[in-house]
């Protein structure tokens, strides 16, 4: 039977969290989505129902337009790996009892049927499916990043907390290969990456998940004075960049929590509470933290290129891959055009992993295999004009139509703009599908939007995005960085290293003061350089984002400057906004001026009088 153009390799990872689905065509086109854009619940790991939706209604699936369909990791070797840690603390691990019925129902069967039940729910009918195809957790993650990257041939380094029980692995990648993928060396849990920065994460009372980006940006404004003490009592490093976690500090699987005795008595203090002031200490162990991290890393590529390649370039993925600063160094080394992490690092990105991985062995097209990368990190769900209309209209909201040159003015009046256009981003950035924008030259616009919009801590940093052709005037690299996953110096930054105390030998139990810390940097976009001078930068072109590149470009022109901040269209503790529903609430229940949605320009001034009917919801804090 001759197969129906174009068939599609699907890709799921769901069960722990951050679920996703994503869809790989014969001809290379992707699509992917997480699912707590549409259930609106952070890092939901419940079975991405309305994705797979979402995704039917986007591709129109039949029988034999699915080539494959495809799992994240092996359901069994998770088990077993998860039970075989919970005996071997036996009477003291205290989750046994709740954990094993959860997992019990976490097999290739159970999975198999339910999304064969989801096709069925979905299109009234039962689809003739391909049989479901598992990989592993680390391959999918490498997949995810090698078949995406620019690279014929690379390294691929996987960094997590734990797969099945890898928590890290370096891959060969060869896109001239029957099999892409060869996996050369790996480490297994406990001995994580992953989990030693979730653990001093939560240390520093923050939340995981969510919590690694705030102790990353927390980092400039401390400095590394426990790396020692943290590389001989707790974190071993290996000359080839492997780790091994002292055992003492392992006690997170007896205790509800991670706040290891170990740390405790290594920095003989007790963890901070969630909402306590943050002091020089905390900063001090960020610091710590983020050198030992940074160490590892660079130490782990200089091993593979040594053992696979010195001209290699290198991918990365797993959560440990979001480290933005991280990924700057190893650009900084390297060079930036020999370092390429996909949006989705992390677990969410297992399924497009996955998608590829069915797809490399469904495609006979040899330039399908060669053409395949990521162009636009823009591959999720869109809304069209009409749909933003009804919503406006529902609610009688005025609006208006404005040129890019108009919103420019906005922007350097010092307007602060909700933009929601074309498809959404895969992955936890903000790329021009649902971002806020603001002028990044306003001395303490951080602070402001940080207080005002975003309900967060005003010590985190802002990205700026800036036009591609101008991004090696501003900031210390050059060529692109389209999915804000690096950090690089910004040019002519100038800090002033007043003579703050680091904690050291006595513990500093004083506040830090946010806005003085922040008055000594003098950079040309203060809004948008972080305490050491650097940002997270994103650039963008012409071909990929034309109406967000010709607002920044008409901002240019107006103030000399082709910078504007980027960022989430959210608040803390809530995803980033998916429906134009989602818009409406952020824009009316934060301290937003301007709403951009689909070409058309809502005002809050001018609809005072609709406020009211919008209540932000209620979020877990973090």
């Amino acid at each position: 039977m001759i197969r129906k153009i174009p068939s599609w390799s699907l890709g799921f990872s769901y069960g722990y969290h951050d679920s996703s689905v994503a869809a790989v065509s014969s001809s290379g086109n992707l699509f992917s989505s997480h699912l707590e854009r549409f259930s609106r619940v952070k890092f939901d790991s419940e079975f991405p129902y309305s994705v797979l939706s979402w995704l039917s209604e986007e591709i129109g699936f039949e029988s034999n337009d699915i080539s494959s369909i495809n799992y994240f990791e092996f359901p069994e070797l998770k088990f077993d790996r998860q039970v075989a840690t919970l005996l071997a603390d036996w009477p003291k691990s205290y989750r046994l009892s709740q954990v094993i019925p959860r997992l019990l129902n976490n097999s290739r069967k159970t999975k198999e049927l339910e999304i064969r039940e989801a096709f069925t729910r979905i299109n009234g009918k039962k689809l003739s499916l391909p049989k479901l195809k598992f990989w592993s957790h680390h391959e999918s993650h490498a997949a995810s990043a090698f078949l995406l990257s620019p690279y014929e041939k690379s390294i691929s380094l996987v960094l997590d907390a734990v797969g099945e029980s890898q928590s890290t692995s370096i891959w060969l990648g060869n896109r001239n290969a029957l099999k892409p993928l060869t996996l050369v060396s790996a480490q297994d849990f406990p001995d994580s990456y992953g989990i030693f920065y979730s653990m001093m994460t939560l240390y520093c009372g923050f939340k995981i998940n969510t919590g690694e980006y705030k102790l990353m940006g927390l980092a400039p404004y401390g400095n590394p004075v426990y790396q020692d003490k943290i590389e001989e009592d707790f974190f071993h490093l290996s000359g080839s960049g492997f780790v091994t976690l002292e055992r003492s500090f392992l006690d997170f699987i007896r205790v509800p929590s991670m706040h290891s005795a170990g740390l405790v008595k290594l920095f003989n203090q007790p963890p901070r509470k969630f909402g306590d002031k943050l002091t020089q200490f905390h900063a001090d162990v960020a610091a710590s933290t983020q050198a030992v991290i940074e160490k590892g890393i660079l130490r782990l590529v200089h091993h593979s290129r040594e053992s696979l390649g010195r001209n290699l370039p290198i991918c990365l993925a797993g959560g440990v891959a979001l480290n933005a600063v991280a990924n700057g160094r190893l650009s900084e080394r390297f060079g930036n055009d020999n370092v390429f992490i996909p949006p989705a690092a992390g677990d969410a990105g297992g399924a497009m992993g996955s998608a590829l991985l069915g797809w490399w062995n469904n495609t006979d097209s040899e330039d399908a295999k060669r053409n395949l990368k990521l162009n636009s990190a823009r591959i999720g769900k869109r809304y069209t004009k009409n749909e933003v209309l009804d919503a406006l209209k529902f609610h009688k909201i005025k609006y208006s139509e404005q040129s890019a040159s108009q919103i420019a003015n906005l922007l350097a009046a010092g307007k602060i703009i909700g933009w929601f256009e074309g498809r959404e981003e895969w992955g936890p950035r903000a790329l021009g599908g649902r971002s806020i924008l603001a002028d990044p030259r306003v001395r303490f616009g951080q602070v402001t939007i940080n207080e005002k919009i975003k309900f967060r801590e005003s010590f985190r940093p802002f990205a700026p995005v800036v036009l591609e052709e101008y991004a090696d005037t501003y900031f210390e690299f050059s060529g692109s960085s389209p999915f804000m996953l690096k950090v690089f110096g910004v040019k002519n930054a100038k800090t002033r290293q007043s003579n703050y105390l680091s904690s050291g030998s006595e513990i500093y139990h004083e506040a830090i003061n946010i806005r003085e810390r922040i008055s000594e940097v003098d950079s040309p976009i203060p809004a948008a350089t972080h305490l050491d001078g650097s940002a997270r930068v994103q650039t963008i072109n012409l071909k990929e984002s034309p109406l967000l590149y010709e607002v920044i470009d008409e901002f240019r022109k107006l103030t000399g400057t082709p910078i504007l901040i980027n960022t989430s269209f959210n608040v803390r503790g809530e995803p980033i906004v998916h429906s134009p529903g989602d818009a409406l609430t952020c824009f009316f229940t934060t301290g937003l001026d301007y709403l951009f949605i689909e070409g058309l320009l809502v005002e809050k001034q001018e609809n005072l009088n609709v406020k009211s009917s919008f209540e932000r919801q209620t979020f877990d804090e973090d």
